[in-house]
């Protein structure tokens, strides 16, 4: 009579995992560092616009307002208005 552990050995079956299916495992996973990393560097890139974009809007637009005597601006190519403070 078996024991009720080696009744449930029996019933373990043992995946069959081919070659194909490793390297289709291997291919995912290296897409998936792929992209992480694509995102990685997207990431660093949009800082940097985000950067450029706050010293045209805190710096340099206001000291060329400033320069023109320029209280606000309405730029016809962008639609959009530059409001300074000149002091």
């Amino acid at each position: 009579m078996n024991s009720l552990l080696e009744d449930m050995e029996a019933d373990v079956t043992t995946p069959s995992i081919g070659d194909n299916s490793l390297k289709e495992m291997s291919d995912l996973c290296a897409e998936q560092a792929a992209i992480e990393e694509e995102i990685k560097q997207l990431e660093e890139q949009l800082k940097a616009k985000a950067k450029a974009v706050r010293k045209l809007s805190q710096e340099i637009i206001p000291a060329k307002m400033q320069e023109l005597g320029l209280e606000s601006f309405y730029s016809s190519k962008t639609s959009r208005n530059c409001v300074s403070v000149v002091t």
